[in-house]
């Protein structure tokens, strides 16, 4: 993990963590891509509970979605995330 999760309440009362990782090359030299990942429910609980930064995870299960958005200056961004529903 890049960063400490970050733990918020959602709307219908669950837990959302949020953090960064570190996705290895094949050759595992750094410095590798680092990509967001977010989580919810009891993964999220036990993410924020038992990692911290630096903590080495496995995400077993999970989807990776795209957020599209344009910028201030009118260009258009994305940015890929994991929604991690598993670790290990």
């Amino acid at each position: 993990m890049g960063i400490d999760a970050e733990s918020r309440i959602i709307k219908n009362g669950g837990t959302m963590v949020n953090f960064s990782m570190n996705v290895a090359s094949r050759n595992r030299k750094p410095p590798g891509n680092w990509i967001d990942v977010i989580a919810f429910g009891k993964t999220a609980d036990l993410i924020h509970k038992h990692c911290q930064k630096g903590s080495f995870l496995i995400i077993e299960d999970g989807e990776i979605t795209q957020d599209k958005w344009e910028d201030k200056n009118g260009q258009k961004q994305s940015k890929l995330k994991v929604i991690c529903s598993r670790i290990e």
